[in-house]
C-alpha cells in the first residue's frame, strides 16, 4: 500500500492521483473526527438529561415529603390551646388542687403539664 509521504510520479514527484488520494484521505479523517465529536456531544447531552431527571426527581420527592410532613405535623399556627390556671381540669369544669400527687407504683409523681384535646378542625 502506498504511504502518505510516497510520491508516485517520475523522480518521486507528486501526481494528480496522489493529490486526489490525499484529499480523499483528509476528507475521510475529517468525517471521522466530526462523527466522533457528534457521538461525544450526544453522550454528554444524554448524561445531562439523566442528571436533570434524577435531580428533578429528588427535588420533587423532597418537596412532596416536606409538604406531607408539614401537613401532618402542622405549622404550629391556628388557634392556640386555652391556658387554665390549673394544669388539668375535669370534664365538669371544677378546679383541682394545685400540684395534686398521682401515685405511680409506690412513688409519688407531680404532673405539671397541660393536656391538649383535639377535635376535628379545631383545638379545645
Amino acid at each position: 500500500m502506498v504511504g502518505e509521504g510516497y510520491m508516485s510520479g517520475p523522480d518521486g514527484s507528486l501526481t494528480k492521483r496522489d493529490d486526489r488520494r490525499n484529499a480523499r484521505r483528509a476528507q475521510y479523517e475529517a468525517r471521522q473526527t466530526e462523527r466522533r465529536r457528534e457521538r461525544e456531544r450526544k453522550i454528554r447531552r444524554m448524561q445531562l438529561q439523566r442528571i436533570a431527571i434524577i435531580g428533578g426527581s429528588i427535588v420533587l420527592f423532597l418537596l412532596v415529603g416536606f409538604l406531607v410532613l408539614h401537613a401532618v405535623i402542622g405549622s404550629g399556627g391556628g388557634v392556640p390551646a386555652p391556658h387554665h390556671a390549673t394544669p388539668t381540669t375535669p370534664a365538669g369544669g371544677d378546679e383541682r388542687e394545685q400540684g395534686r400527687p398521682f401515685s405511680a407504683g409506690g412513688s409519688v409523681t407531680y404532673y405539671q403539664g397541660h393536656f391538649l384535646y383535639l377535635e376535628p378542625y379545631r383545638q379545645v
